[in-house]
């Protein structure tokens, strides 16, 4: 492996590691834990911190968190399913949310184009719509759409859709709508778009372009290669925010992937739960960016070995 594959695959380890350590902090440290919530008495506590593995300090528990990751094991829920694996449980939401998550991003690169392609003026309301906060833009368009089904409806219009009312019913309207508002919702998209467009500016007045067309060469071999690595770079960007979005997404939408499993073990101090989903949205972040810095390497000779 050369010496910059090793940085690579170094850098994300210990991202995920950091982001492990963060973690248990932040949930060691808040108020409670899932006994306080069964309401114990005093001296059944301890037979049941030991039940749930949080017998220990946080240290110890740390350092025994780690070393069951170091064998695959992600532990036993102990709020959201007591007894349950932690693996078999986030399983299905996690693919189910990495679905929703890559069609997402892939629906955000192609607009962020788009909108470079065509001239941006004739997209400034949509941009100023995608500006607002998922959660928000979220109960504005389910509430205006059941509103106005329902109105319709009343007024003998139409029938009853199957898909009425959001976000009730499994449908997959309620998902087309959950792909919409994280590929542009919370300036996703907005900046997106920037950044193709800025990209793309950069690589125009590039000094070797302009030598290019100076001496009438083509220049869409380097065009693919610098906006083909900008598109790369971009979405690897993007994820931490898509990964952000879909905890609140979901929620509202409930859509029972990983997001939403998120917020109700955090609810109820699921903490090997919230550990391991977060571990997925690390690992997913890190790998991200592993694969950015390695088609930058690919593609760019001059960073050597």
């Amino acid at each position: 492996m050369s010496k910059r594959a090793t940085g690579i695959v170094s850098t994300a380890l210990l991202t995920v590691l950091l982001a492990q350590g963060l973690l248990f902090a932040l949930l060691t440290t808040a108020p409670g834990d899932a006994v306080d919530l069964m309401s114990p008495s005093s001296a059944a506590r301890p037979a049941l911190e030991e039940a749930l593995g949080l017998q220990g300090s946080a240290g110890q528990r740390l350092l025994r968190h780690l070393g069951n990751l170091a064998t695959g094991d992600l532990g036993m829920s102990v709020g959201v399913a007591p007894g349950r694996s932690v693996g078999s449980l986030i399983a299905g939401p996690v693919a189910s949310s990495a679905a929703l998550g890559l069609v997402a991003l892939f629906l955000t690169i192609a607009a962020a184009w788009l909108a470079v392609v065509f001239d941006g003026r004739r997209v400034a309301a949509v941009r100023l719509v995608a500006l607002l906060p998922a959660f928000l833009l979220a109960h504005i368009l389910v509430g205006s759409t059941n509103a106005a089904v329902w109105w319709g409806v009343q007024a003998d219009w139409w029938s009853r859709p199957a898909w009425f009312a959001l976000p009730d019913v499994d449908h997959s309207l309620r998902d087309a709508l959950a792909i919409a508002l994280l590929a542009a919702a919370s300036g996703m998209w907005a900046e997106a778009s920037d950044d193709v467009s800025t990209a793309w500016q950069t690589f125009g007045s590039a000094p070797f372009v302009e030598a290019a067309r100076a001496r009438r060469e083509s220049i869409r071999g380097m065009a693919i290669h610098h906006m083909g690595l900008a598109t790369i770079e971009l979405a690897a960007r993007r994820v931490p925010w898509l990964l952000g979005s879909l905890l609140v997404v979901e929620r509202v939408l409930l859509i029972p992937g990983a997001g939403a499993l998120t917020w109700k073990a955090a609810e109820l101090r699921d903490v090997p739960v919230v550990l391991a989903l977060g571990l997925a949205a690390a690992t997913a972040t890190a790998l991200a960016t592993a694969l950015a810095s390695g088609a930058r390497a690919a593609i760019d000779p001059r960073l050597g070995p």
